[in-house]
């Protein structure tokens, strides 16, 4: 699967391990068959997979092992027939529904707003209610308006420290 290209290799990710022994390498580049076909996707709709089994060999001339242009609900399903991943790495993978995707995360991105807006809204009532109170007060020598200050105030004279 690591194919030799002009500039050196390929990039090769680990393979998975799965709870029952099986070995799946995922690999997605300009040098294997996947979808789209670059170094650099975001995302791939079909990658290229390798299936081993190395300590089962009454099934590992059974097994096909090469399997190219593989969508990635099949490879969620294979996964999930060797009962899930223990480690190894994916390439990312597009699932497609991306107006699904978009939706949910325009959701997140309006709670997120939401929240930070409740945040400010929370701030600003402690601030009103602490000037309502002391008259306005710095939080933070960086918070700090010169503009609060009364140009009337002197400072009390009496004793200084020597």
């Amino acid at each position: 699967m690591g194919r030799k290209e002009e500039g050196g290799e390929t990039m090769m990710r680990k393979p998975i391990l799965c709870t029952d022994g099986t070995v799946i390498s995922v690999q997605a580049s300009s040098g294997h068959y996947c979808s789209p076909k670059s170094d650099g996707a975001f995302a791939y709709s079909a990658v290229e997979v390798l299936i081993d089994k190395p300590n089962d060999p009454e099934g590992y001339n059974k097994t096909d092992k090469l399997h190219t242009w593989m969508t990635p609900e099949t490879l969620m399903e294979v996964i999930k027939q060797h009962g899930g991943i223990i480690g190894g790495q994916l390439p990312p993978l597009d699932f497609g529904n991306h107006q699904l995707v978009d939706s949910a995360q325009l959701n997140i991105a309006n709670e997120g707003n939401a929240w930070w807006e409740e945040q400010q809204v929370e701030k600003q009532a402690e601030e009103a209610q602490r000037r309502r109170e002391y008259g306005y007060v710095h939080p933070t020598v960086d918070d700090y308006d010169p503009m609060y200050d009364d140009p009337n105030y002197e400072e009390p004279e009496g004793d200084e420290e020597q």
